[in-house]
């Protein structure tokens, strides 16, 4: 009994060696899904950023700023932020009229699959924000109203998600 304890040890040993090959892993998430846009794409094609990009929002002619919230990001891997208002603070309040057309332009090819706007609300919930023709009306009601912008990259076929990001903005309304 021994001899066997012994022997099935060393197999096990041997077969951990064994896939501990020294050698690193170079096949891309793309490759292992089996991703037909990014698969054949040498990484050397791929846009590179420091940071996944972020939407240029505006009211008018005013640039409203925009603070970097959550993503998955392709080569940047993930950035998990605490999120909504708490990710604003510190950030001057535009001002914006009641009922002005608010715009939302991301700037980088190719266009997310799916862009997903929410009003941050008082208890921390999430309601869900229209968009129409890249934008959507400020609220009529006096007041801070903070938002999440959230944008996801999917292949063709919608299968697998290839990137994701989101970012917060605010806007006082008087």
């Amino acid at each position: 009994m021994r001899i066997g304890r012994k022997l099935a040890a060393v197999a096990i040993f041997v077969l951990l060696l064994a896939g501990c090959s020294g050698q690193p892993n170079t096949e891309t998430i793309a490759e292992k899904a089996e991703i037909p846009e990014l698969k054949d794409m040498p990484m050397a094609e791929r846009t590179y950023r420091a940071q996944p990009p972020l939407p240029k929002v505006t009211a008018g002619t005013t640039e409203i700023p925009v603070v970097q919230d959550s993503y998955c990001w392709d080569y940047l891997g993930c950035r998990d932020y605490v999120g909504g208002k708490t990710m604003y603070n510190g950030q001057a309040l535009t001002s914006v009229a009641p009922g002005e057309d608010i715009q939302i332009l991301l700037d980088y090819q190719p266009q997310p699959s799916k862009v997903n706007v929410a009003e941050i609300k008082d208890d921390n919930s999430y309601e869900a924000v229209p968009l129409s023709e890249g934008g959507f009306a400020a609220p009529k009601e006096s007041g801070v109203y903070y938002y999440t912008y959230f944008a996801t990259w999917t292949t063709a076929d919608g299968k697998y998600t290839l990137n994701q990001t989101s970012a917060v903005f605010a806007v006082e309304i008087q």
